[in-house]
């Protein structure tokens, strides 16, 4: 697993979050540069997993001047990376030596750095650090990153499904595999990233302990909400069109219906304020 090293205690400010290395990202550079850029940033800013969440992942809406802050970095460092990998319609160039960064590789690069690398910092740039881009830029329309940030999802989680059950992608990378189906919000992608999770739950020892497993359980949690309100309207679609007068019991909930429509569970599916943000 990628040892993390500590950023140097005067550069980094508590209140302000992760030291900001001021080189810009280039698409023109190696691919290992590029995408080892953008996920040293995303992943390695901070030495422990809930600064991580606090000041880049999950940044809470009381820190706006913070959140502003990091759109701006991510805009003027990843912004022309970004802008390539969108133009790319998921163009593979024909030649090994003009692969882009985002794509597979089995060569020196893939060898020494891992195969995938490249795909995850591409489904990082798109899914993630795009929000802060367009925000940044007042571009709102997020429907082609969003497809193309799903599209090399499903396909990196299906290539390195092997690397995944056998843990040589640390955890929370797989996570951010698999936000984009989450994203998309449809139950066969919801229920593909709840298997993912359960992987990741085996691997991290039953329920997760540390910081890893307390991320793992925070994502299967909303993950969880989501599910189950996509399955019940499913379902209640369905039931409209049926007699359902025998299956209304003495306390007026519908059998089929009884843990979705109790009002204590629908009262869970609640988010927290702190759930509004990145790993949403």
């Amino acid at each position: 697993m990628t040892t993390i090293n500590k950023p140097r205690a005067a550069e980094m400010d508590a209140a302000d979050g992760p030291p900001f290395p001021s080189s810009r990202i280039s698409s023109s550079q190696p691919s290992a540069v590029v995408a080892d850029s953008i996920l040293s940033y995303w992943f390695m800013s901070f030495p422990v997993l809930a600064d991580s969440c606090r000041h880049l992942w999950m940044i809470p809406d009381s820190s706006s001047a913070r959140r502003r802050a990091v759109d701006a970095e991510v805009t003027a460092r990843f912004g022309p990376a970004y802008d390539a990998l969108l133009s790319s319609n998921g163009r593979v160039s024909p030649s090994v030596d003009e692969i882009p960064w985002w794509e597979p590789r089995d060569d020196e690069d893939a060898v020494r750095h891992g195969s995938h690398v490249g795909p995850l910092a591409g489904i990082v740039l798109l899914d993630q650090m795009g929000r802060h881009i367009r925000r940044h830029r007042d571009a709102g329309d997020s429907s082609a990153a969003d497809k193309a940030a799903h599209d090399r999802a499903v396909r990196f989680l299906r290539i390195h499904r092997s690397e995944i059950v056998h843990g040589l992608i640390p955890p929370p990378h797989v996570l951010f595999a698999l936000l984009p189906l989450r994203h998309a919000g449809t139950l066969e992608d919801l229920e593909a990233a709840m298997e993912h999770v359960t992987l990741l739950e085996d691997l991290c020892g039953g329920e997760g302990q540390g910081a890893y497993g307390a991320l793992v359980r925070r994502f299967r949690s909303a993950t969880g909400r989501r599910l189950c309100v996509l399955r019940d309207a499913a379902r209640h679609e369905i039931n409209v069109t049926e007699d359902r007068s025998s299956a209304v019991l003495a306390d007026g909930y519908v059998r089929e219906d009884i843990l979705e429509y109790h009002p204590d569970f629908v009262g869970g599916l609640a988010y927290g304020p702190d759930e509004r943000e990145r790993m949403e």
